[in-house]
């Protein structure tokens, strides 16, 4: 039996047939690599994904795993992809995302860089179908998936958290602190997030250390209807209600956290959207913010019980 691969790239795809084809080919264009598999999870996809990977698997003599997962939700499929990995490290990157040759490598770089990290993010750059505008600032990147941390390989910051779309952690963390949770993240059509920012607190509360690698290095997919601000809204307002049921999960009274959202962060971001009037980037950030926390407290509301699901 030939020896398990150092890393295991996790791919979860859900009829993305056409982003999936440029994602695998950059896998398998790697530079300098070292001993690596790929393991695609598809989520129930009824496009021409189990085509595309087995065009894939073809041209490759990487080890290459491919599972059909009927149950949705990207933090069950993530799941499913650590089970049956054989890597040290697991390594996870999305389906409309394209590595940079050195990816691979550098995640190896990184974790012998720094012995003791339990986990590392890396860049992700966007790759836009149309020009970024000028009222979305850099501090709402994080609801389309793109975001850079400066240029230094180092320990990120306890408030900092790494982009599910280009993450890696080592085997031995998931054995020690489970996995991702599956109440969060998006399943089907619904927006829910922040599964890879409660894992990387929960890895915290333990001690555990994750690293910023810049040189880790992807281009993520951005499409030119998620460039408008209906969707950043809407983006933020699941961000607000996955915080909430990432508290709920932490045994945090969420009522209460929802009441100082209500006196204190509210007023704040509202009068924050006053004094930014002819700045149109910073008046949106701080409209972003009001939904962002309306959307934790209607989340916390029907968690308790007191209205009725939307």
């Amino acid at each position: 039996m030939s020896e398990p691969p150092l890393v295991s790239v996790v791919v979860c795809t859900f009829n993305r047939a056409v982003f999936l084809r440029k994602c695998l080919a950059s896998l398998l264009n790697q530079e300098n690599f070292p001993p690596f598999e790929i393991v695609v999870v598809d989520n129930n996809s009824t496009d021409d994904t189990a085509q595309v990977v087995a065009e894939a698997r073809r041209e490759t003599a990487l080890p290459f795993q491919y599972i059909f997962l009927k149950e949705m939700g990207l933090s069950l499929a993530r799941n499913v992809g650590i089970q049956a990995a054989r890597g040290s490290i697991i390594a996870f990157i999305d389906d409309d995302a394209v590595a940079e040759p050195s990816w691979v490598q550098e995640i190896q770089n990184g974790f012998q860089l720094f012995p003791q990290a339990a986990g590392m993010g890396g860049a992700v750059k966007g790759e836009y179908e149309s020009a970024r505008p000028d009222w979305l600032a850099t501090d709402l990147l994080c609801a389309i998936s793109v975001g850079e941390f400066g240029e230094t390989l180092r320990l990120m910051e306890r408030h900092e958290s790494v982009l599910g779309c280009n993450m890696a952690f080592r085997r031995q963390v998931f054995e020690r602190r489970g996995n991702f949770l599956t109440n969060l993240g998006r399943t089907g059509l619904s927006l829910l997030a922040a599964e890879e920012v409660e894992f990387c607190n929960r890895l915290r509360a333990h001690g555990e250390s994750i690293v910023y690698n810049p040189r880790m290095a992807i281009s993520h997919w951005v499409p030119k209807e998620r460039l408008t601000k209906p969707y950043i809204r809407e983006r933020m307002n699941w961000n607000g209600r996955s915080i909430a049921r990432t508290d709920q999960a932490w045994g945090n009274s969420i009522l209460l956290r929802a009441a100082a959202r209500f006196v204190g962060a509210i007023p704040l971001a509202a009068a924050g959207q006053i004094l930014a009037t002819g700045r149109p980037a910073q008046k949106f950030f701080y409209r972003c913010m009001l939904t962002k926390h309306w959307g934790y407290i209607r989340e916390a509301l029907e968690l308790s019980g007191l209205t009725r699901k939307e």
